[in-house]
């Protein structure tokens, strides 16, 4: 199913009904055929004890997106969604920190694009988050970028924190950076968690990791005390799925 054909499909449905149309369309795999392969990045890091490690972390090349290679829509999602599509695939939804080294390693980086007033419900709507979409298809082929490779900048992330234990009904976002390094937006818990608007993005990364050249489990990093800081500027967290899920 192309972007087209599912945007045609979604046309007067309220948000709710979007929601689970794009998870159903997310879970049927109808993506582009690069979104199917993890990208990886490799750490080196010391660990509180000061012994040093290396970590490859599996992530996909860009934000969840709907469609084909030539015609992908990228789709914001409720972080309850969000924690589905992660459920099946196998995967955690990144934290701040994840989100910078995912930056940092992008080989294509966009410019943020904050769509500007009116802050209100359109935000929300499906015809801001294609044509939101669009502009960034237009910055890939200005900038000569290749889609199919590790790529940054150009949303929002919705995020894990140990925020979300004081406020476990808000949806955690961070990021847009900026070509200066400089994210846009701090960690925020302004929304509920079935709130979802045009500049949010969903990044998979993979459970699976190889710590030490050996086959670990990401969550696990996330959890380990002496392991964490490598993914976490929090310390470790207190659980690695969105809590309500």
């Amino acid at each position: 199913m192309t972007a087209t054909d599912f945007v045609k499909s979604i046309a007067g449905l309220d948000r709710h009904k979007r929601e689970d149309a794009s998870l159903a369309a997310l879970l049927a795999g109808h993506v582009p055929s690069y979104m199917r392969d993890f990208v990886d990045v490799t750490l080196t890091f010391a660990d509180v004890q000061g012994v040093g490690h290396t970590l490859v972390i599996r992530s996909l090349p860009d934000y969840l997106c709907i469609g084909t290679d030539s015609d992908r829509l990228r789709i914001p999602l409720w972080p309850l969604t969000a924690q589905k599509v992660a459920d099946a695939w196998n995967c955690v939804l990144p934290t701040s920190k994840v989100v910078t080294i995912l930056w940092n390693a992008a080989a294509s980086k966009l410019p943020p694009q904050p769509w500007g007033p009116p802050y209100d419900a359109s935000m929300m709507s499906t015809d801001r988050i294609v044509q939101h979409n669009a502009r960034i298809e237009t910055s890939i082929k200005k900038l000569n970028l290749d889609a199919t490779k590790l790529m940054g900048g150009h949303k929002k992330d919705v995020v894990l924190t140990k925020q979300l234990a004081a406020k476990p009904k808000s949806v955690a976002i961070f990021g847009w950076h900026q070509p200066n390094g400089k994210p846009i937006q701090p960690v925020y818990l302004g929304h509920e968690n079935t709130y979802a608007d045009y500049s949010h993005g969903i990044r998979m990364v993979s459970r699976e990791c190889l710590l030490d050249d050996q086959p670990a489990d990401l969550a696990s990093v996330l959890t380990d005390a002496n392991l964490c800081g490598v993914v976490s500027n929090e310390g470790p967290l207190p659980f690695v799925r969105q809590p309500g899920v």
